[in-house]
């Protein structure tokens, strides 16, 4: 809650926060509307959805986590394929207006998965600023 003010200043897209680190949610949520930002809400891989039962409607994005936070070029965690999928449902039957993006894990090799199970943003940047080929890395990530 500390640095969202701070983040606001510069008038980004989106703002997203930890569900797990909100005291309370909606309020933040609200206070990135009015300043005019999308709000957009974290979850850490080990955090059920279930957090986001009241507040799907009220933001524009849930970034899920598919590996512990920390550092980058860590391993895809593989449950997050249904957590993914589970998501979408959640959307998809609430009608909210609500992205999905992943970050942790994605490359070459699973963003099919990802696109299957209803990913609309996926942060690739160990797969990509780790590879030889930039250009390759970027074109292996075409669905």
């Amino acid at each position: 809650d500390f640095f969202v003010d701070y983040f606001l200043d510069f008038k980004p897209k989106f703002l997203s926060f930890h569900i797990e680190r909100a005291t309370h949610p909606l309020r933040l949520i609200e206070h990135i509307r009015k300043a005019g930002v999308s709000p957009a809400v974290v979850l850490n891989p080990h955090t059920s959805l279930s957090t986001l039962e009241y507040i799907l409607s009220e933001i524009d994005m849930v970034l899920l986590m598919s590996v512990n936070p920390g550092f980058g070029g860590q391993s895809f965690i593989r449950g997050s394929l249904a957590k993914i999928a589970t998501l979408r449902a959640m959307i998809d039957e609430s009608g909210a207006k609500c992205l999905i993006e992943v970050d942790g894990g994605v490359s070459g090799q699973n963003i099919a998965e990802l696109d299957i199970a209803g990913v609309d943003i996926a942060v690739a940047g160990s797969f990509v600023f780790g590879s030889n080929d930039y250009a390759a890395a970027i074109k292996a990530l075409k669905v």
